[in-house]
């Protein structure tokens, strides 16, 4: 038990809560989670072979040493050193890949639009390789493929309007580590714009299905152990764009700013293995809005020798997330039954 002066049994079974009197040194196997918010001037150094779970956000102010073993830890405020045999880690999955694109591949379907106005069918590859991040977090590295194919018609003189299908597997896997997450992903939507000379504006509303089989590994004592879950879940999106195409001799360029909410449910799921040290959920909603501005650059095609063509495409995207609900979820060992709040990189 950790505390001073009159004993809270009840907070105290769950860690300390203060480090007052300089660095705190823990040093053991196997598995240790602490769920208070730890404050104070003090630091945290790890040591041991064990993994040890801090899954409340720390505000204390002293270093953070990892030592060896494990340390995974929902936000720390503190400066972080990992020496050689040390890990810093935390929950992770795979984040809104599969809404951003389809989101992506309407865009371009715009952007082709300025120059062509033939609507009709058309057909699109889903690809996406990166890397989602957050301090005090171990990376995530991200691939999708998949495809879309889409319908759309001409609405009066300016107007376009259609729907389509998308279909996407993705691929989570955090960095120097077995862990891994495969997802499976189902969407329709409907969508609509404006197009005006080399202006345009659009927005779609996307409802969609995905299934995630999740494994990973585990370290108890100088043991190591796998565990594996399967879960479902759905979502919805509303999205909207609006930019301007420019024209720089063989160059276009189309600067434009977006709007986005997104509403995910997990169902819950239940990690078998690891002797019941996997961990168990009830099911989740996540919400969000996100604004952002980006630019899609086009270099004019450059004829091939024997017939084709050649031309370079690149874009970049800032966006900044805001009202976001349900972002931890509360998780528990699979062998027992006592929840504490688990967060992690969150949504991108």
């Amino acid at each position: 038990m950790f505390g001073y002066g009159e004993l809270n049994v009840g907070k105290a079974v769950n860690g300390p809560a203060k480090f007052d009197w300089g660095d705190v040194t823990v040093s053991f196997a196997g598995n240790s989670t602490w769920s208070n918010p730890i404050s104070g001037a003090g630091g945290l150094v790890k040591q041991g072979t064990g993994t040890l779970n801090l899954t409340q956000a720390s505000t204390y102010t002293g270093a953070t040493q990892v030592q060896s073993g494990t340390l995974t830890a929902k936000s720390l405020a503190s400066v972080v050193s990992i020496a050689a045999g040390g890990t810093l880690s935390g929950t992770s999955k795979i984040g809104r890949n599969i809404i951003n694109a389809g989101t992506r591949a309407l865009s371009d379907r715009f952007d082709n639009l300025l120059d062509h106005r033939q609507p009709g069918g058309w057909t699109q590859n889903l690809g996406y390789h990166g890397d989602l991040s957050r301090s005090g977090y171990s990376n995530v590295g991200v691939d999708l493929t998949g495809w879309l194919v889409g319908q759309d018609y001409r609405m009066g003189g300016n107007g376009e309007a259609g729907y389509a299908i998308s279909q996407s597997q993705g691929l989570g896997r955090l960095a120097n580590s077995p862990d891994q997450g495969r997802s499976h992903a189902l969407e329709g939507m409907l969508y609509g714009g404006v197009i005006h000379g080399s202006w345009y504006t659009m927005g779609r509303f996307g409802v969609g299905t995905y299934r995630e089989n999740m494994r990973r590994q585990l370290q108890l004592g100088n043991q190591f152990a796998g565990v594996a879950s399967d879960t479902n879940g759905r979502y919805g999106v509303a999205y909207g764009e609006s930019g301007y195409r420019l024209s720089l001799g063989r160059t276009e360029v189309t600067p434009y700013i977006n709007l986005q909410y997104a509403h995910l449910q997990r169902d819950g799921f239940d990690e078998l293995g690891a002797y019941g040290f996997g961990l168990k959920s009830s099911a989740q909603t996540t919400a969000l809005w996100q604004a952002g501005m980006g630019m899609r650059a086009t270099q004019a095609a450059w004829a091939l020798p024997r017939g084709g063509s050649l031309s370079l495409q690149t874009c970049m995207l800032w966006q900044q997330s805001f009202g976001v609900r349900g972002e931890s979820f509360d998780a528990s060992f699979s062998g027992i039954h006592q929840f504490a709040p688990v967060g992690g990189i969150g949504l991108a």
